[in-house]
């Protein structure tokens, strides 16, 4: 009766999302309502009260990633015969890298499931800026796009939806709750941790690559049809990804072609910034951009920096600056 839940066949589709069908409006307008209800009910309450309700969320979204890789990839579930190939020695799809690029996430926002924590717990501005403006617009969009998307079963399903939904509104809470206040004074160091981030991901795809990759093939990108890479958030090869497959078809090079995703992020980035934004910082962008510039060597120091009285001085820094912006805002409301 109820075997559609755990159908472990992932070519017998049972639930279809098209962009803007009914499906698809009513998962939208329940996101409204949901994030409009924790807004309202939570936001006169204690800052500890709020942050047991973003790890509580964050923990539903673990336990659910959990879930996934036992049931898809672990002995536990018989949807783990088609997957176990990749682990059987005497299997033509024998690949550790592939069963491992399937079991976790790594996309641009899956690898948000090990990166929240940081979110959560740094005092680092620029690293709370980054879940506010990459992680939740990265989550709004595949949202607010899932073309043509098809589940096999309702677990795969709430995987996507949900686990999105938790990237979309932990970053937006701690905004609406004044728990953090963005600013552009940010926009330097969080464009920073996002390319080192980036970065990282490229070496980590091209190291399971030379070492556990089994079909892994130099020339992959001019014969995709041969072999197959490991692309931790698309930095090796986008696959059928949009917008990345687009930007990658105009610069056809591993990781470099990302430098064309940087303008558009950067353009999203000011549009979720502006809400926030007084006239006095508009009026000090240009500013803040030569300094920006300038900034960078010290930036790189900062961002890897162990030095623990290096951090406290950094944090003591931002700390002044974010008073000093909302001083500003409160003048120019009077």
């Amino acid at each position: 009766m109820f075997d559609f839940l755990f159908r472990s066949n992932r070519d017998s589709n049972i639930i279809n999302v098209s962009w803007f069908s009914l499906t698809h409006i009513i998962i939208l307008l329940v996101y409204v309502v949901l994030i409009l209800g924790l807004f309202f009910i939570f936001r006169n309450k204690s800052h500890k009260t709020k942050m047991i309700v973003i790890w509580v969320l964050y923990g539903i979204a673990l336990a659910n990633k959990v879930w996934n890789l036992i049931y898809w990839y672990t002995p536990l579930s018989a949807a783990y015969n088609h997957n176990a190939l990749y682990l059987d020695p005497n299997s033509e799809y024998f690949n550790v890298a592939r069963w491992i690029g399937g079991a976790f996430p790594w996309s641009l926002c899956g690898i948000n499931i090990y990166l929240i924590p940081l979110y959560l717990l740094s005092k680092k501005p620029y690293l709370k800026q980054l879940a506010y403006t990459t992680l939740m617009v990265g989550a709004f969009l595949a949202i607010i796009i899932p073309v043509g998307f098809e589940y096999p079963n309702p677990w795969i399903f709430f995987d996507f939806f949900f686990n999105h939904f938790v990237f979309l509104v932990i970053p937006l809470l701690l905004v609406l709750w004044k728990m953090f206040k963005p600013s552009f004074k940010y926009f330097g160091k969080t464009a920073l941790a996002l390319i080192v981030l980036l970065v990282g991901a490229f070496l980590i795809s091209m190291i399971f690559n030379w070492t556990i990759n089994s079909q892994y093939n130099p020339n992959f990108v001019k014969n995709p049809g041969e072999g197959w890479l490991f692309s931790a958030i698309w930095t090796v090869h986008p696959g059928g990804t949009i917008p990345f497959n687009i930007l990658f078809k105009i610069l056809p090079v591993p990781l470099l072609y990302m430098i064309l995703l940087l303008p558009i992020a950067f353009i999203l980035w000011f549009l979720v910034l502006l809400p926030f934004t007084s006239k006095q910082e508009l009026k000090s962008i240009p500013h803040n951009l030569k300094v920006w510039f300038v900034s960078i060597p010290s930036s790189v120091k900062s961002l890897f920096s162990k030095n623990k009285k290096d951090n406290e001085v950094s944090v003591k820094d931002e700390d002044t600056s974010t008073n000093e912006s909302l001083t500003e805002d409160k003048k120019e409301e009077e």
